[in-house]
Order: structure tokens, then sequence, then C-alpha cells
């Protein structure tokens, strides 16, 4: 006699997970708040996702794959790369000014749990890195194409961006308004860019 096989929607019962992070942090997520929110009981979080480690580090990867890279795209979108940069930002921003949950999974819960696990802090550094290698490569292509000087540093202005992407969700955990954050973000552009 086989088992019945699992009949869950993976996608919807992290997402769920993702809330209970964001609301609790890693630590405050209670296996009770996450087993309601998932709609499963924990023997079928255990038999899915592995220990509360591993179930974060799926949310982690859910939470990238849903918000931070599709915003990454955007860097190639738009007229010229300041158009792409600036389309970036804002499809950041306003996954920071979430209604339900402020400021970014990534720069708040991920970052604060680095000292629970090493497979934490390994996460945030690839995370980061990524970040710094899409920022850069599209700086190097408005280089190539002459929109900025060839001797500008395409990795330390992509380093320095993603630094700002940073203080943008701390001030939209702080409930900052959009669009005060957007003109931020716009005036940071303007800075780092113009200086290049």
């Amino acid at each position: 006699m086989t088992g019945r096989p699992r009949k869950f929607d993976e996608g919807k019962a992290l997402d769920a997970a993702i809330k209970i992070f964001w609301a609790n942090g890693y630590e405050g997520a209670a296996y009770s708040a996450l087993s309601k929110a998932m709609k499963m009981n924990r023997p079928s979080i255990y038999g899915a996702f592995g220990d509360k480690e591993g179930l974060f580090l799926r949310v982690v990867d859910r939470y990238t794959e849903l918000h931070t890279y599709p915003a990454l795209a955007k860097l190639n979108e738009g007229a010229s790369y300041r158009d792409g940069f600036d389309l970036f930002f804002q499809a950041m921003i306003k996954n920071m000014v979430n209604k339900h949950h402020s400021g970014c999974l990534v720069s708040t819960v991920l970052c604060e749990a680095t000292y629970v696990s090493p497979k934490f802090e390994a996460k945030l550094k690839n995370i980061v890195s990524a970040i710094d290698g899409f920022l850069r490569t599209r700086l190097q292509r408005a280089i190539d194409d002459g929109e900025l000087p060839k001797e500008v540093d395409a990795l330390m202005i992509a380093r320095i961006l993603n630094n700002n992407l940073n203080g943008l969700a701390l001030r939209a955990r702080a409930h900052e308004k959009e669009e005060n954050l957007v003109a931020l973000a716009q005036a940071s552009l303007d800075a780092v860019l113009l200086a290049a």
C-alpha cells in the first residue's frame, strides 16, 4: 500500500510562510503560526521543506524569485541605462512599501538572522553579490555603448547603488512614504551616476 501523494500548492505555502517570517523575524516565527498560515501540519512542513532553517532558505529563494529578480529585469527596459535604473529602483521601492510588510525580507529578516546559521550568512552574501553583478553588468553595457565614460568603475558604482537600496529598505521599514523614497532614489542616482 502506497502513501497518498502530497496535495498542496508549494508556492502558496511559501508565500504564507513569507508573511510569517516577515512579520515576526526568523526566531520569532513559531511553528504553530507557520503551520496555520501554510495550512500544513508540522510533519508535512518537515516533509516538504525540511526543518525551520530549510524552510526559511526556501522562503528567501521564493521572495527573491517573486520580488528581486523581476525588479532587476527592469534594468534592461527603457530608452537608456538611466531609464533602466529608474525603473529598477521604482520596482524595488514598490516591493518595499508593501501594505502588509514594509521593507525588504532580505535586508531585514535574513540580515538579522545571519548569526543563527552560517547558511543564512552565505545566502545573504550570495544575494548581495548577485545584485552587485546585475547592476555591474548593466553599467558595463552603458560604458561599452558610450553612455558612461570608459574610466567608470562599474563594480564600485554597482556596490554603491546596492548600498542605497538597503538604506531605502530601512526607510520603508520606518514607513516613509513611497513618493519620498522614489525622490531619494532619483537623487541618489543623480549623485552617483553624474559623478561617474
